[in-house]
């Protein structure tokens, strides 16, 4: 096996390692987990919480992994479905309330004259 040296303070590594033993420094991104239960997470993230689970699903599309890869754009679908849903709900409560307050006022807008 041919050696390998830290980027950062040049001493001999593991080519498996993910840090340096001398200095501490990540030298390599650890694989991210296509198993069940982090799927299960990625996607809860993305459509529960859209906006947070942004920077897990970048984990998954910078992944050399294709089906991390494929997990990813699917949690991106899943976020973007879920933010157009959360805009889509908050304009339908506000107008909503926004025609109920107007026809409130209606009543009130010849009163006295």
């Amino acid at each position: 096996m041919e050696g390998v040296n830290c980027p950062f303070c040049n001493a001999p590594i593991d080519p498996a390692a993910f840090f340096c033993p001398t200095c501490g420094k990540k030298v390599r991104e650890k694989p991210v987990s296509t198993a069940f239960w982090p799927m299960v997470v990625l996607y809860g993230m993305s459509a529960l919480l859209p906006p947070f689970g942004i920077g897990l699903t970048m984990r998954y599309l910078k992944s050399g992994d294709p089906a991390a890869k494929r997990a990813g754009r699917i949690s991106v679908a899943l976020t973007s479905a879920a933010l157009i849903f959360v805009f889509w709900s908050a304009y339908a409560i506000t107008k909503n309330v926004s025609d109920q307050v107007n026809q409130e006022m209606d009543k009130y807008l010849n009163v006295g004259y």
